[in-house]
């Protein structure tokens, strides 16, 4: 049977505590209908260690609106300048789409990926 070192069970416990990096990419220009898909252990390989992220932010400064397709299974929407946050998303892969008839500039689309930190809450209820 596998033992666990002290060090894995203290990586394990800081990474509950406080949770990982907050890991962002900056997509360039992406014209009308094109797409951008991020492969999340591909673009962040230091993110392995914290599988899997589990939070998902986009801030969307362009006047092109989005559809978000998460494992190939979820679904979102971002309109135009706005932002938005989903949580208890397992993410592996992630396409952006520009389903509007305007190109995005390079820098008006920041994804952002992580991992949050256990709240009490969540202990109390693991604990019952």
């Amino acid at each position: 049977m596998f033992k666990q070192s002290e060090y894995d069970k203290r990586l394990a416990r800081d990474i509950r505590r406080y949770g990982s990096p907050v890991y962002t990419v900056e997509p360039g220009i992406i014209a009308i209908g094109g797409s951008y898909a991020i492969n999340v252990d591909s673009q962040w390989p230091a993110s392995r260690r914290y599988k899997p992220l589990t939070t998902l932010e986009i801030v969307n400064n362009s006047l092109a609106d989005y559809r978000v397709v998460v494992n190939s299974v979820v679904t979102l929407y971002i309109p135009h300048t706005s932002q938005k946050a989903w949580d208890n998303l397992p993410l592996a892969e992630i396409i952006l789409t520009n389903t509007n008839a305007t190109a995005s500039a390079a820098n008006e689309v920041c994804i952002s990926c992580w991992k949050p930190a256990v709240d009490s809450d969540q202990l109390a209820r693991e604990k019952q």
